[in-house]
């Protein structure tokens, strides 16, 4: 498995362990993000939010990581949302000076988590530089081999 599909894993594995957690827990969830339930909707939003929302992202970047046929836009796409997400939050520090630990931590995660899938969905040396994918551990036949020399 090569290094930029294991990033894209670890960016899929912790989206969708947030994502489930959100579903599985809203009310942890919002302790331990610091928001306030007020009325049973609240949950629907962090169930809708943090949790379905987060397990699908995670689902295609899952899906993207693992699949040899898929676009690489579908990693791409889920870390630049994530990567938003961390704006959002760099912005609410700075504009609202919402500034605590809780915040910072949870920036360097988004962060973390959106550069992981955005690098994942480039394609690595070996592909973009000599025009030939790399070596893979698929035994099947190759049809085209001939042509590639």
């Amino acid at each position: 498995m090569r290094g930029r599909t294991q990033l894209g894993f670890v960016a899929a594995g912790l989206t969708l362990a947030w994502g489930f957690f959100g579903l599985v827990d809203p009310l942890v969830v919002v302790r331990i993000v610091g928001l306030e339930v007020v009325e049973p909707r609240g949950l629907s939003e962090v169930r809708a939010l943090m949790g379905a929302l987060f397990v699908v992202m995670g689902g295609i970047m899952l899906w993207a990581a693992s699949s040899r046929s898929a676009p690489r836009a579908y990693l791409r796409l889920p870390g630049l949302l994530i990567l938003a997400e961390a704006a959002g939050r760099l912005a609410s520090i700075v504009i609202d000076n919402v500034v605590s630990p809780g915040n910072f931590v949870f920036l360097l995660v988004e962060l973390i988590i959106g550069t992981l899938a955005v690098v994942a969905s480039f394609p690595g040396a070996a592909q973009a530089g000599g025009g030939r994918p790399p070596a893979s551990d698929d035994d099947r036949p190759d049809p085209m081999r001939a042509y590639r020399g």
